[in-house]
């Protein structure tokens, strides 16, 4: 079997952002009053914010919308990135070397404006010939929308 593409997880495979991301939630609901532990915080990602931000909390009363709550966390994770890029891992490295000889597709259940963000602060947008955002898609991980999206951008079988 040959590879015409590959398709990379992008938070914690390419770039670590999970302190990011769970610094900039932690700050939102504490306006909230709502306390984020951080073993709440990675027992319920993975998913796309409107699955993720009722498991973040856990029934507790808050008077912002999953969607308020999601754009306060984008504007704060913004703010926190443009501060400190976030670092990038080990994975990252296979994108010179699969760059020209594969395509190239992000999937991942983050947001664009934070995925497109971190990828300008890298230098790393002309890698990817197609980035799926977790607003492209009904279910995030670990449901394969993202990943067969991904593929059909890409104009590949998800077996290539």
């Amino acid at each position: 079997m040959s590879y015409r593409a590959a398709i990379f997880d992008f938070d914690g495979t390419l770039v670590d952002t999970m302190p990011h991301h769970f610094e900039a939630y932690r700050r939102v609901l504490a306006t909230e009053g709502i306390e984020l532990a951080p073993e709440t915080f990675f027992a319920s990602i993975g998913g796309i914010a409107r699955e993720t931000i009722p498991k973040l909390l856990r029934g507790a009363d808050c008077r912002l919308s999953v969607a308020e709550i999601h754009a306060a966390k984008q504007q704060t994770v913004g703010k926190l990135f443009a501060d400190e890029p976030p670092p990038a891992l080990e994975t990252s490295k296979l994108l010179p070397v699969f760059h020209g000889q594969l395509r190239m597709a992000i999937a991942s259940s983050g947001s664009r404006a934070g995925i497109e963000q971190i990828l300008a602060a890298l230098d790393w947008m002309h890698y990817f010939d197609a980035i799926i955002a977790g607003e492209d898609a009904a279910q995030g991980k670990p449901a394969p929308d993202l990943f067969l999206l991904a593929a059909e951008r890409l104009g590949v079988r998800p077996s290539e």
